[in-house]
């Protein structure tokens, strides 16, 4: 905002998810395809740096979460497996550090995993998420100096790594 001090800005992005979670697979093998049910909860965090006036708000998103999970071989000579997962939030909160009053809080968060099977022990790990947090809310109940009326942060990230099962 302008005239707003710091003139720089920085925001702190963090999330958790704590679940419990069952796995069902169909088959006895070791690359049988499996589905997963979890339930927990989850957090996404936006938390700027203080600014007088207030230029940019602190957004806490979360709730009760239930996700689903499929895994499943690509071809059976093939050591690639393919996994969808998608969270549904069951209960949805929104805190804004404005005070602002939310009117419609939408969590989406769902992905793909690739594993690349090199042994019985060792995989090939790469993933792709994306999620959307938006809000919409009545910025005159709060003390935000601006006329927002909605909010969103989309994310999308990345991970490579390697597995190793004991």
């Amino acid at each position: 905002m302008e005239g707003s001090e710091p003139g720089s800005l920085n925001m702190i992005l963090s999330q958790y998810q704590i679940k419990a979670k069952y796995n069902y697979e169909l088959d006895s093998s070791a690359r049988a395809p499996q589905f997963q049910v979890a339930l927990g909860i989850g957090s996404f965090q936006a938390l700027p740096d203080k600014s007088n006036p207030l230029s940019l708000s602190g957004l806490s998103y979360g709730g009760t979460l239930l996700g689903f999970k499929g895994t499943f071989p690509v071809s059976e000579e093939s050591p690639i497996d393919l996994s969808l997962y998608f969270n549904y939030f069951l209960s949805k909160t929104l805190k804004d550090s404005a005070d602002a009053s939310p009117s419609g809080v939408q969590i989406n968060d769902f992905g793909l995993i690739l594993r690349y099977v090199k042994t019985l022990n060792l995989a090939y790990v790469f993933e792709l998420s994306f999620e959307s947090y938006s809000s919409e809310f009545d910025a005159a109940t709060g003390s935000r100096s601006d006329p927002s009326n909605s909010i969103s942060h989309k994310l999308m990230s990345t991970l490579a790594g390697i597995e190793y099962s004991f």
